[in-house]
């Protein structure tokens, strides 16, 4: 798979440069308008540093220094109709203590995060658009977002204790059909269902051939503004998964979310964003035994948990706040992990050079505590897209 995604990523350099070579004559006769004129190119980066006191970790009470992950984005509008999206991470090859399960992972290189075709107008039904490819799941409010887009350093720890991806967010491949709907209070409301690969939900059995199944998701948002100028969201999810297919269990995640935004003076702003998850399937686990046959055991997986954060924007450049989550713990709810986290940010000028700091106390349940500092350095180069509030 590396090899593939370098590859891909060297076809895609060397078509620019055929591309620039083939065309220099249009540029010519166009004032010298730039050959990636239909093409947006960004790239978004960090420095990292972290501190933390997990027990057995050897950087313990240590600031780590890392690049984090390198990401590169392309978009570009195929036609008035349709737009296609890609976007590669590039990952610090340095080593990641895990602090929910006390080891240390290696990310690829370079990985293809998303790879998408957005199709949204001109089909046969009005308002109705298609998404193809893989791409950051829209469950909830938080997971299809971008880190960067986080006001905070690194998302609650919730989101990946009930979605696949952990830390990064669930990514999959699959196909999304949505439909903007007439809204309560003269807003604006959106109908999605997803079908996904749904892999990341069940382990995978070469030895015996056990085929994936797909998830399916639905989700219903409408958005309307609080006294004709503080805008509100409000959001449904339900997600449908295998999570063993061999003996036929399943998981449902059900979510809520809700969003808004204060202007309460030309200088201050406040955010407030919260999500609940409610789990309700089966988990299964299978001991492999010394003399045949394995131990097999099924785990009632029905479980909670939430996060809700308050951001405050001071001015232009300053923004500080709050971030709450807990949950129950998977293959052990009656254990509840709880997490406090303060943020601050300040911005440059917007969000091209960003400088951010975090400190977080994370209480596992009959464990220790773990407290982490961060501090982050993030840039910004090429054009992005608005973000929503």
């Amino acid at each position: 798979m590396k090899k593939i995604t370098a590859l891909l990523f060297s076809f895609c350099i060397c078509a620019s440069a055929a591309f620039a070579q083939e065309n220099d004559s249009y540029v010519e006769n166009s004032d010298k308008q730039s050959i990636f004129k239909f093409l947006d190119f960004s790239v978004t980066g960090s420095l990292l540093a972290i501190m933390d006191d997990v027990s057995g970790s050897r950087n313990r009470g240590k600031a780590v220094l890392s690049l984090g992950e390198l990401e590169l984005m392309m978009e570009a509008n195929l036609n008035p109709y349709a737009s296609a999206t890609v976007v590669l991470g590039l990952h610090d090859q340095e080593a990641v203590h895990d602090e929910h399960h006390g080891d240390d992972h290696e990310h690829p290189a370079i990985e293809i995060e998303e790879a998408y075709i957005s199709i949204f107008q001109n089909l046969p039904v009005d308002r109705l658009a298609l998404k193809a490819g893989k791409y950051r799941v829209g469950y909830g409010r938080l997971n299809k977002e971008h880190p960067h887009v986080y006001p905070f350093i690194s998302m609650p720890k919730i989101i990946g204790n009930f979605l696949p991806g952990e830390h990064e967010g669930y990514k999959d491949l699959g196909a999304e059909i949505s439909y903007m709907i007439p809204s309560f209070f003269g807003g604006a409301s959106l109908a999605s269902f997803n079908i996904l690969s749904g892999e990341q939900f069940h382990p995978a059995h070469p030895e015996n051939h056990v085929k994936s199944e797909y998830a399916y998701m639905l989700r219903l948002n409408n958005s309307f503004l609080i006294a004709q100028k503080h805008p509100f969201e409000i959001g449904f999810s339900y997600l449908r998964n295998t999570s063993s297919i061999e003996y036929e269990k399943y998981g449902n995640l059900y979510g809520f979310d809700i969003k808004t935004k204060f202007d309460l003076s030309p200088s201050f702003s406040l955010l407030l964003q919260g999500e609940a998850f409610i789990n309700n399937g089966t988990l299964v686990t299978v001991t492999e035994n010394p003399v045949p046959p394995d131990t097999i055991d099924f785990y009632d997986d029905n479980r909670y948990g939430f996060y809700a954060f308050a951001n405050a924007y001071l001015g232009k450049r300053w923004n500080m706040g709050f971030v709450y989550d807990q949950y129950q713990r998977q293959y052990d709810k009656s254990k509840t992990d709880f997490t406090g986290k303060v943020f601050a940010g300040y911005s440059l000028l917007e969000e091209t050079t960003v400088l951010r700091f975090s400190f977080e106390r994370y209480f596992p349940e009959d464990e220790e505590i773990v407290n982490t500092f961060m501090l982050q350095i993030s840039f910004a180069m090429g054009p992005h897209k608005a973000h929503q509030f």
